[in-house]
């Protein structure tokens, strides 16, 4: 009796970069074989499916790649966020310090107002003690 057999295997596996060297995507392609008692009868090559990189939906890296590459993945983009988290505060922060910033401006200018009004009045208060003599 003869014996049919499929067999999925991968045949190839895509990795697209940015253009600033960062991963974009991955996909894997699969070869799907039919054996007749053993012997290649048809071979053809499936479309690709996307990968799941890190915690994105897809393909099971877990497949193709060792767990620790595959946690590698994911601390990346963990730390990615967060990452863009610091730099998100960061930018309120320099919007704040600038708001403080020009608050300190206002109150050295107002201060040297104060002083030279003070010194006017100095002048005044001697002017007048002096015509009062």
């Amino acid at each position: 009796m003869t014996q049919f057999t499929e067999v999925r295997s991968p045949y190839e596996f895509l990795i697209r970069w940015n253009q600033d060297s960062t991963i974009s995507g991955a996909h894997v392609g699969f070869l799907e074989t039919v054996l007749r008692d053993g012997e290649v009868l048809t071979q053809k090559q499936n479309n690709v499916e996307s990968v799941a990189m890190g915690l994105q939906e897809g393909f099971p890296l877990s497949d193709i790649l060792d767990q620790v590459l595959i946690d590698a993945l994911i601390l990346i983009e963990t730390v990615k966020a967060e990452i863009e988290t610091v730099k998100s505060e960061n930018a309120i922060l320099q919007a704040e310090n600038a708001t403080v910033k020009a608050e300190v401006e206002k109150s050295k200018l107002e201060n040297a107002t104060l002083k030279a009004e003070i010194e006017t009045l100095k002048v005044v208060e001697v002017k007048v003690e002096t015509e009062t003599v």
